[in-house]
């Protein structure tokens, strides 16, 4: 049986160290279609820009997270762990980088990339803020965004005037956070997943929007 770690971190190396969004400028940016010698050139620091001029990239790099189950969360012994961070040290280690990791509130992680004091912030998806400051690298992991709902209670989400009416939640800062705030009237939002499980029993939300991973985590 295939360490299924190690078919993620094959493929990461692959694929421009997928899950990542890294800086605008940074040795790793770039289309998240680059193929295999795009990469490679790169790491080895023969990267050529449109003037011809050679670019040598850093051969260290700073992470920013955040406690995201599971992709980051912290073990009974206080170190920082999860999906993600395995993957992670396989594929800087396969490319020959070293790296450090910082954890910050998730907000703070973003912030200090687009700030340039870190080179990446993971895990991560798309949205427009982000691209006006970093690139997105190939995904890290698939997913699927669910509505979860107190049983008995599913309600009419796609409809105007239940949008306007009920309290909604997600996790802060995510790219849940920025669709709910941009479609639904009331966005309640905490920092971990269990908080707004807890809610959702409650009756203090009436829907909650998270991927699968997270809920089933929570």
């Amino acid at each position: 049986m295939r360490d299924i770690s190690k078919v993620l971190c094959f493929n990461l190396y692959r694929r421009l160290a997928i899950g990542l969004v890294f800086v605008a400028g940074s040795a790793f940016a770039g289309s998240a279609q680059a193929d295999d010698a795009a990469l490679t050139l790169a790491v080895e620091g023969t990267h050529q820009t449109a003037s011809e001029s050679v670019v040598e990239p850093k051969r260290s790099l700073r992470f920013a997270t955040a406690l995201i189950s599971p992709y980051q969360i912290m073990d009974a012994e206080g170190t920082l762990t999860g999906r993600s961070l395995p993957i992670l040290a396989c594929t800087m280690d396969a490319l020959g980088y070293e790296y450090e990791v910082e954890l910050l509130p998730w907000g703070r992680a973003q912030k200090n990339v687009e700030l340039g004091i870190s080179d990446a912030f993971f895990v991560a998806s798309q949205n427009k803020v982000r691209d006006s400051y970093a690139q997105i690298s190939e995904p890290m992991f698939g997913g699927t965004r669910s509505w979860f709902f107190k049983a008995g209670n599913k309600l009419k989400i796609d409809q105007d005037e239940v949008r306007k009416r009920i309290n909604v939640g997600t996790v802060f800062g995510t790219n849940m956070h920025s669709m709910l705030d941009s479609q639904f009237e009331n966005v309640v939002t905490k920092t971990t997943e269990s908080e707004l499980v807890e809610l959702l029993l409650a009756g203090r939300i009436d829907a909650l929007l998270l991927t699968d991973d997270m809920f089933n985590y929570a």
